[in-house]
């Protein structure tokens, strides 16, 4: 029984003893429970604070970033824009030296082409002259020759002769043309308008024959001077006639010997030869020798038919000729 008690109370004493290490442990896993909740939350708060530390840290670096950015820009134009000034300003220096280097070296060519061209002219007036003392001195003693000369002396005489005689020629021609249409008035049974009408038609025929020839000529001659003036009046036409003139007077006596010809009409024909081959060297094209080559042909094609017609048919071929083409022609 006493056991039982002591069983009950020992038992009682361990039920509290357990209870109040029960409670015990309780109160120590809240108070470690607790104490890790505030370690937890501090910790949590840490976090916070240090999480909202770097974000405000973040933001100031983003702002720093801004900042920076915005200074390298201004840096970077600072440095273009004195850049450009020192680059600008060191053109304006080199624009300018090389302005004043330039109006120096303008200067300088200048003055030596001004020196140049007054050495170019001096010597241009001492060639031209002592050229054109040449050229006189070769005409004056080719003339001298040329008078000295007796065939020469005969022959300038006879192309004088042979010029009057083929004027008086042609008006003789032209005469007998005109007497030979003047017949035509015969036909007329009043004396008086016959008379008129002879003496109108040799005078209309006589006009006709020497206006026609005098008009041709003119023509020509006044071509030939325009070609010749526009195109061969140089020193190279004086030299060839000089030296055409001067190989006719020094060898007249063996041109003589072998044909029976006016020494200055050769010349003469010579020097218009040499102007005809100069003008189709000259000539630029195919078409302008066709044209230099076509005139000459004419004019000389012109010459020889009227010597042919007045050597075969006289003076009355001059009229009769052309009449009955003109008759043949308007019938066909």
């Amino acid at each position: 029984m006493k056991k039982n008690e002591e069983l009950e109370k020992e038992n009682t004493r361990l039920q509290n003893q357990a209870k109040k290490t029960e409670e015990e442990a309780e109160a120590k896993v809240e108070a470690v429970k607790e104490q890790a909740d505030k370690e937890v939350a501090k910790v949590k708060h840490n976090y916070e604070a240090k999480e909202f530390e770097l974000f405000g840290r973040e933001e100031g670096v983003g702002q720093r970033e801004i900042l920076v950015s915005v200074k390298e820009h201004n840096i970077d134009t600072e440095i273009k824009n004195k850049a450009l000034a020192m680059v600008e300003a060191e053109i304006n220096v080199l624009a300018s030296a090389a302005s004043k280097q330039r109006k120096e070296l303008a200067e300088e060519y200048k003055i030596k082409n001004q020196k140049l061209w007054r050495k170019y002219d001096v010597m241009m007036v001492g060639y031209k002259g002592m050229v054109q003392f040449t050229l006189f001195y070769a005409i004056i003693t080719t003339v001298i020759m040329a008078i000295r000369t007796e065939v020469i002396r005969v022959d300038f005489d006879g192309f004088i002769h042979m010029i009057g005689n083929g004027i008086m020629t042609i008006f003789e021609w032209s005469k007998v043309a005109g007497m030979f249409v003047a017949q035509l008035g015969d036909m007329i049974p009043n004396a008086t308008a016959s008379m008129i009408v002879c003496w109108g038609l040799l005078i209309i025929v006589c006009v006709a024959i020497i206006g026609g020839l005098g008009a041709t000529i003119v023509v020509l001659v006044k071509k030939y001077m325009c070609f010749f003036t526009k195109r061969q009046a140089d020193a190279i036409s004086v030299y060839v006639g000089l030296f055409i003139l001067a190989i006719t007077v020094f060898t007249a006596d063996i041109i003589k010997s072998i044909l029976s010809i006016n020494l200055f009409l050769m010349a003469f024909l010579n020097f218009i030869g040499y102007t005809v081959v100069r003008g189709i060297i000259q000539a630029e094209n195919t078409e302008a020798k066709k044209k230099i080559l076509k005139y000459a042909g004419i004019t000389v094609g012109g010459i020889g038919a009227f010597a042919v017609i007045v050597y075969f048919f006289g003076a009355i071929g001059i009229i009769a000729i052309p009449i009955g083409c003109l008759m043949a022609m308007s019938e066909n």
